[in-house]
């Protein structure tokens, strides 16, 4: 039979005490969690509840992983966007230009 461990069953135990699904949470709802943990910082029990969904369940833990590589790259573009800030003003009217002429285009489709 399969024999849980300690701090399982202590976790289980408070769960049914305290009549709510703190720290084993489905899969949706981590994944949520995980999406909202690069754009905020969780609160202990949410990174908790996370934590101990990961120890069981790796496909969770490879969304996160990808979202938190998704995060990392959106974040690089940003600062290569940033830094194209600084373009000179013939390399703004070149592109207005070209959106422009685009935008043309696609109105008489």
């Amino acid at each position: 039979m399969f024999k849980m461990k300690r701090w399982v069953r202590v976790i289980l135990w408070l769960e049914r005490t305290w009549g709510t699904r703190v720290f084993f949470r489905p899969c949706r709802e981590v994944t949520r969690l995980s999406s909202e943990s690069v754009d905020r910082s969780l609160s202990l029990t949410e990174q908790l509840s996370v934590r101990i969904h990961l120890f069981y369940c790796r496909w969770c833990g490879w969304y996160l992983t990808r979202v938190r590589t998704m995060h990392q790259h959106f974040e690089r573009e940003e600062m290569d966007s940033r830094s194209s800030e600084n373009l000179s003003p013939q390399a703004r009217q070149r592109i207005l230009q070209a959106v422009s002429r685009n935008d043309e285009m696609a109105s008489r489709d």
